[in-house]
């Protein structure tokens, strides 16, 4: 398949000061956004091992965010209006229509315990359950 035609991985990273809300009762704002970089860097890292994949773009107004995606081989969309997961997904699909490219899968920056074999049981699964639908 030419590289073109596969598809990129978007994964649209939020504020790293802002992330994980649902636990500040337990956890301090330095231990929500730690958990947040940890939890992107493994993405990224799954991501990062996949053949299958044409690249992976990431969306943030996060500049850490952004120096990790670059570090791993990421392209990066800057998202100034930072309008959430669906503007960043426009954002995505639009840059990657411009640029000629194929589909994208969109990842959460904050997916537990990923892997790639994971990711990719995930996707043929949905894409088993959208074919046989009638």
């Amino acid at each position: 398949m030419s590289e073109q035609r596969k598809l990129w991985a978007v994964v649209p990273v939020g504020p790293f000061a802002q992330a994980k809300r649902r636990l500040m009762p337990c956890l301090a704002p330095h231990e929500r956004a730690a958990c947040a970089r940890a939890m992107l860097a493994d993405v990224l890292s799954a991501l990062g091992r996949s053949a299958s994949l044409a690249g992976i773009l990431v969306v943030t107004s996060d500049a850490e965010a952004a120096v990790m995606a670059e570090a791993a081989g990421a392209l990066v969309l800057a998202d100034s209006e930072n309008a959430g997961v669906s503007a960043a997904a426009q954002m995505a699909a639009s840059y990657l229509a411009r640029a000629g490219r194929g589909g994208m899968l969109l990842i959460p920056a904050d997916v537990p315990l990923v892997t790639m074999p994971r990711l990719q049981a995930r996707f043929f699964m949905k894409l088993l359950t959208a074919a046989v639908r009638p």
